[in-house]
Formats: C-alpha cells, structure tokens, sequence
C-alpha cells in the first residue's frame, strides 16, 4: 500500500506525525497521503482561522485537543474531543480554533483543494454537488456533527459518512485482539497508547502516531493500559462490519 507525504514516499503501516511537521502561519501542518485521499494532524495556535472553504471531498474532523468552532452550511458547533464532524462534498464551512489544538482530519476521495470563491457564495451550482452527512450504524441521520457519548451503538459507537465507517473505541486494560483488516483501515490513538501489528510491522502508538493499512492485513493488538482510538475503515464491498475479535475487550 503507498503512503506518502509532501516530501515523498513513507515506510507504513505507522507514521510519526511529527515526522511529516511542516510549520506554517499560526499552524503546524502534518499530512499524510493515501490511495483513498489525505489523512491529516493539525496543530494551529488559538485564534487561527479557518478561512471560507469547499471541496470536492468529503472531510472527516476530529478535535484529539483542545476545540475548534466550526460551520457547515447553516450548522455551527464548538468541538471537543467528545465530538465527531463530516463535511459533505460541496458543502460551505469556515471555523475559528478557540484554544491550541491538535485536530485529526481525513479528506477523500479528491484532493482537498479549496474551490470557494467569493463571487459565487456560499453555495452555487459551480460548486460539486453536496455529499452524504453523517448517520448512525442503523440508518439514523445525524446531520454534519455529533457528540460521541449520545451515539448509540454499545460499546463501540459507530458512524457512516458517504465514503466510509468511522468508529470511535474505547479499548479495556489488558485487551487482546487478532485478525484481518476487511478494508484500508486508519487508527488514530485519541488517548492513551497501544501496541498494534499489521503484517511484519509492530509499534506502540499514541497520539503522536498513526497506523495505516491495506484491505487483508493480518493484524494484532495488545492494550494493557486502556486506550481510546479513532478507527476510520473505507467501506469495502458487502456489509461493513467491525473489525473481528477486537468487540470482546472494548467497554464504553
């Protein structure tokens, strides 16, 4: 599987976010690319501002510190790290970073360049048509944000955007787990750290971290603190179901 930065190739599964830094105005930069789009950890300063944007992708946003306002179309939140948000494909968004904040996002399946333009608006028929938002495992329609504790799910709480399976894990002390990815697979540690395999490689991840691997990896996990991870799984054909064995050590 290609992983790649803006400087060149990457040896995966795992990549240390602070390998790929590139600092910039009030915001440090570390992107990630993979075949189905960017994965992205942004480090910007309190006040930064999130200018007027639309993409031609959908952008998952995860706030791992600190808090990030946020607009989606006519919705607006103050973001967390209890809080998960999609923006749809064509959809008009800006925010303004509260306090300094480390925020995980993913964009996919294009390139994730900003086509606003301030003579057609905040929407206009130029722009890609508007994409899927965020729902529940059963179908329930959530709109662009949602607040982890209120999703229901059990112990693994479980949301679907157009293009994948996002789910955030709550791993018990002493976890251990086994099996095959059915999808490419991106595991982002929101808190604490655990020990994952995938193939050959083995590394002990934090949030410092991110895992990336292909559809049939055979991976394995140990977790003898307790861990609370991002996983985003691009859905492969047939139903999406979670990733095997792991459901057995997670608590909510």
């Amino acid at each position: 599987m290609s992983i790649d930065s803006r400087r060149g190739a990457l040896r995966g599964p795992f990549v240390r976010w602070a390998d790929v830094a590139e600092p910039g105005p009030g915001i440090v930069v570390q992107a990630v690319r993979i075949p189905e789009g960017w994965v992205y950890m942004m480090e910007p300063g309190q006040g930064y501002v999130v200018r007027q944007q639309v993409h031609a992708s959908e952008q998952v946003v995860q706030v791992v510190q600190g808090s990030l306002r946020l607009q989606i179309g006519s919705d607006e939140r103050l973001l967390t790290p209890d809080d998960i948000a999609v923006v749809p494909i064509g959809t008009y968004h800006r925010g303004l970073v509260t306090t300094p904040s480390r925020i995980f996002e993913l964009n996919t399946p294009a390139d994730p360049k900003n086509l606003f333009d301030p003579a057609l608006g905040e929407q206009a028929l130029q722009y890609p048509r508007a994409g899927a938002t965020l729902r529940t495992a059963n179908g329930h329609v959530l709109g662009p944000f949602a607040r982890w504790p209120r999703v229901a799910g059990g112990a693994v709480k479980n949301l679907f955007a157009d293009r994948v399976h996002v789910q955030h894990l709550t791993v018990a002390a002493g976890t251990e787990a086994a099996g095959t990815t059915d999808g490419t697979v991106v595991v982002q540690p929101l808190r604490g750290s655990i020990r994952l395999r995938f193939g050959d490689a083995e590394q002990v991840i934090d949030s410092g971290w991110v895992a990336i691997a292909a559809a049939g990896t055979p991976w394995a996990a140990s977790c003898p603190d307790g861990a609370e991870l991002l996983e985003v799984r691009f859905r492969p054909q047939g139903p999406v179901a979670a990733i095997a064995g792991l459901l057995a050590g997670l608590r909510r």
